[in-house]
């Protein structure tokens, strides 16, 4: 008991010293030398990497390799992932500016063709965990290059929530479950 309660005194009266301490203990031996290379290490192997899956052992790995439009940070706020700002044109129409600048890894830009494409996919695929998402969805649609439409068939205040779990994949590679994964440049 009395190690529980030095380590919880520590941790709220000397947090950040506590977690420099933590880091410098298990970070010896484990970075590499070379500082290219990032090694994620899970203790099972994923059952496979397809974007619309929403399995949670899956979805872990998934998150380190494709983005949503949205996300959503630890306090559950939804902050930009692939689009920079969002918001209501009226009860049912919500519209999306996407992050220019963008390149996926083949050096391909990203823009709205890319989101039309990854929706279809998440909408139609046959093993998409994600075709819940669409039902209160009426119309996507692209008003350029970097902006988009999605209109609903009545007010659905879980819209941003549903957006975020859509992950984005290149638009060239449609059904054939290869994708090229997002960096932002």
């Amino acid at each position: 008991f009395s190690v529980l309660f030095g380590w919880v005194c520590l941790q709220l009266f000397f947090q950040h010293q506590t977690d420099d301490f933590m880091a410098s203990l298990f970070s010896e031996g484990l970075s590499d030398k070379s500082g290219d290379i990032l090694k994620v290490i899970y203790p099972n192997e994923a059952s496979f990497l397809e974007p619309t899956s929403f399995d949670p052992s899956n979805r872990q790995r998934l998150l380190n390799i494709y983005d949503p439009l949205v996300a959503v940070d630890r306090d559950l706020n939804f902050v930009p992932g692939l689009a920079l700002s969002w918001g209501r044109i009226d009860n049912t129409t919500w519209e999306f500016k996407l992050r220019s600048g963008v390149k996926f890894q083949d050096g391909s830009d990203f823009d709205a063709d890319d989101v039309l494409a990854s929706f279809e996919r998440a909408k139609n695929f046959s093993v998409s965990d994600l075709r819940y998402i669409f039902d209160s969805i009426v119309d996507i649609e692209k008003i350029d290059a970097y902006s988009l439409r999605i209109v609903t068939k009545n007010p659905d205040p879980l819209l941003l929530q549903k957006v975020s779990r859509v992950l984005i994949v290149s638009k060239e590679f449609g059904d054939t479950g290869l994708f090229k994964y997002i960096y932002i440049k």
